[in-house]
């Protein structure tokens, strides 16, 4: 029995074979890009996706973390290969909204920007099956610089094998929790706002969705990959790399974003340079491979490999921006939270909220850091990653805050409130945090 991604993938055989021929002529290979003439440098902005919303502190934890919840489990799926269906899974959804504009003329969309996957895509007309979006859904007819991908380019087999090769490169990508997107691949110039000037980008490969199902991506207008394959934002460009600094929970300034050698401008701070681990069951992830763990420098009893990738894809520590918490493995989460515990000299609270928090604690105004101690993580070859309270702890209101930790039985992610005030460079091959104040960058 085919599946039912299976089936919509045929359902968008016949649209383009009976429906809209007009949009469904066979490219010849000529519309495969050189990504060498993508040079790019430049800074735009990135929006907090709860940070228009008039939330609590309370609310705003708690859709962030039940957003997480939902991220940590597609990222089980990707990693156990534990899905119904033999197409690309990928995390989906995220913590932060770029904006960016699509085809000529432009026009303006945001999206939510995802370290741990490639395609970027977005909603296209004639939609089939599409969620409500705050911007216009993209018209491939009005733009002349839109081209279609033939299904033998170079592009279009970097998503694997087609089941389907007749017409376009049709493409589906399962998020392991019955989201998906489902369409086809073109190329389109792409816009982006640079301190007051504007920055475009031909040729990117970009997936038009025709239909798009489930939780998470109602927040843009579709997603941008920003992972470590050839699909990626970052890949199509000829200086794959890019960095961000994250502004802290409680700020009102949108965190900024920077692409090629605009990356390497990086504030003076304390710098920690990592390598990334080379997964063959995951490449995508910018996965880092700690060592250990201390707590106002006393390592904590963590087995040595618990944070190793393991031959069937599991462990490691994905760097990812769409996660909330910090994860850890279970073989170092009891350690470290109850090493945290014991040091923390504020009143204990119970976790009354219902957040999945273990640990919570009175945080008066009055609260001098000296009662919060440091988390440090440790790498072979590399400074330690200074994490200060601001960075494990979440305040759920004006005068409670909770370890924001979970454990996980099979990976462990660096989610975004641990980067908060970092600048963190991604380069194909590294992680660089740089300590800063992300406010006024």
């Amino acid at each position: 029995m085919a599946s039912p991604l299976s089936s919509l993938l045929l359902t968008l055989v016949v649209v383009c074979a009976f429906a809209a021929p007009m949009f469904c002529t066979i490219l010849n290979s000529s519309v495969a890009r050189d990504r060498k003439n993508n040079k790019v440098g430049f800074r735009t902005t990135l929006e907090h996706v709860d940070s228009s919303k008039n939330l609590t502190r309370f609310e705003r934890a708690k859709h962030a973390i039940e957003r997480g919840n939902r991220r940590i489990k597609r990222f089980k799926v990707m990693i156990t290969g534990n899905s119904n269906i033999a197409t690309p899974v990928s995390p989906g959804n995220g913590e932060y909204l770029m904006a960016l504009e699509i085809g000529t003329p432009a026009i303006s969309y945001s999206a939510i920007m995802d370290t741990g996957s490639d395609l970027i895509w977005t909603q296209c007309s004639p939609c089939l099956l599409c969620y409500s979006q705050p911007t216009p859904i993209f018209d491939p007819k009005k733009s002349s610089s839109f081209k279609k991908l033939p299904c033998l380019s170079e592009l279009c087999l970097a998503l694997g094998p087609q089941e389907i090769c007749l017409f376009d490169c049709l493409y589906t990508y399962e998020y392991g929790d019955s989201s998906s997107t489902s369409g086809y691949m073109a190329s389109e110039t792409f816009t982006f706002k640079n301190a007051g000037s504007h920055v475009f980008v031909p040729n990117i490969a970009f997936g038009c969705g025709l239909i798009n199902l489930g939780q998470g991506f109602q927040q843009g207008g579709g997603l941008v990959g920003m992972g470590r394959g050839p699909l990626s934002l970052p890949s199509q460009t000829d200086d794959p790399k890019f960095s961000y600094c994250l502004t802290s929970q409680d700020s009102s300034e949108d965190s900024i974003l920077l692409f090629g050698s605009a990356a390497e401008n990086m504030p003076n701070g304390k710098t920690t340079t990592i390598s990334l681990a080379n997964s063959p069951f995951q490449p995508s992830f910018y996965t880092i491979e700690p060592i250990g763990m201390s707590v106002d420098g006393y390592q904590v009893p963590i087995p040595l490999n618990a944070f190793g990738v393991n031959f069937n894809g599991t462990g490691g520590m994905i760097v990812d921006s769409g996660t909330t918490l910090l994860i850890l493995i279970e073989a170092a989460y009891d350690p470290v939270t109850s090493s945290l515990d014991q040091r923390i000299q504020l009143p204990k609270v119970d976790p009354f909220f219902n957040l999945g928090l273990e640990y919570c604690y009175e945080m008066p105004s009055s609260m001098s850091s000296d009662q919060l101690p440091k988390l440090a993580i440790h790498f072979n070859g590399s400074d330690d990653l200074e994490l200060y309270w601001e960075n494990y702890i979440i305040q759920v209101s004006d005068v409670v805050g909770c370890l924001a930790m979970a454990s996980s039985s099979q990976l462990s992610i660096l989610g975004n409130i641990a980067q908060q005030n970092y600048y963190v460079l991604f380069t194909p091959s590294t992680v660089t945090f740089v300590q800063a104040k992300c406010e006024g960058l």
